[in-house]
């Protein structure tokens, strides 16, 4: 069976005066690999593995774009 990836966005709008930090536990979103890939989307980088949840922080005005790979 071939892996897929999930893709998961966060925003930030002008209500917020710093970087909003968010924690996703996966098992809301039906993730149920031990390990995912992180991959950001907008810096076209690799961030390493996210096991459980991912947590991200978002600057004011901004937004964060992560693909989720199974491992």
């Amino acid at each position: 069976m071939e892996a897929t990836a999930e893709q998961l966005a966060a925003m930030s709008g002008p209500e917020s005066l710093g970087p909003l930090s968010y924690t996703l536990a996966m098992a809301k979103l039906n993730l149920t690999a031990a390990t995912y890939k992180v991959r950001d989307v907008w810096a076209g980088t690799s961030n390493g593995t996210a096991a459980g949840s991912l947590r991200l922080s978002v600057p004011p005005y901004d937004s964060a774009f992560v693909t989720l790979s199974p491992v």
